[in-house]
């Protein structure tokens, strides 16, 4: 049986980079876009025809909106994982006196609060196997935050304090 792995953010970037080396290591590999529709495409295509003995499948969901996630967990929920990546971000850079709290709200949703309930929905099945990792990719920022960074350290900070 073939382990599978979830990766958030895998349509371009490092998130496609990821998705490619899953493949490449012998993992079926479900990964999300939100906007990089065209790209992820491509990318299903280029790993099929590279590896046609894995499964890769692209998943447009929209991490900033809490409808998509909670519709795409109970999807997740109903499958056997091996692993979870958390590649998705959103930044919003702002100084703490200008920023815009919707803004900065949005950033947490995808960057953190996305994470914790695809994590738990990823969880179920490998504490059933017995098996599993996950992954969240934080910033630098989360431990020295620089001028402008008053919304996105913070959601990258709570990764790591999770």
């Amino acid at each position: 049986m073939r382990r599978r792995v979830l990766v958030t953010g895998g349509g371009r970037g490092l998130g496609a980079a990821i998705v490619r080396t899953l493949a490449a290591g012998g993992f079926d590999v479900d990964f999300t876009f939100r906007s990089a529709r065209e790209e992820s495409e491509a990318l299903v295509a280029e790993l099929i025809l590279a590896h046609p003995e894995a499964a890769t499948t692209a998943h447009h969901v929209d991490l900033a909106d809490k409808g998509s996630i909670e519709i795409f967990a109970e999807i997740v929920e109903r499958e056997t994982w091996f692993g979870f990546v958390h590649n998705a971000g959103q930044p919003y850079d702002a100084l703490a006196a200008m920023m815009a709290q919707d803004k900065a709200e949005a950033a947490m949703q995808v960057n953190f609060w996305s994470f914790t309930r695809l994590a738990k929905a990823a969880l179920r099945g490998m504490i059933r196997a017995r098996s599993g990792r996950i992954v969240a990719i934080g910033s630098v920022s989360a431990l020295q935050g620089n001028a402008g960074n008053a919304a996105y350290a913070p959601t990258k900070g709570a990764l790591i304090a999770y």
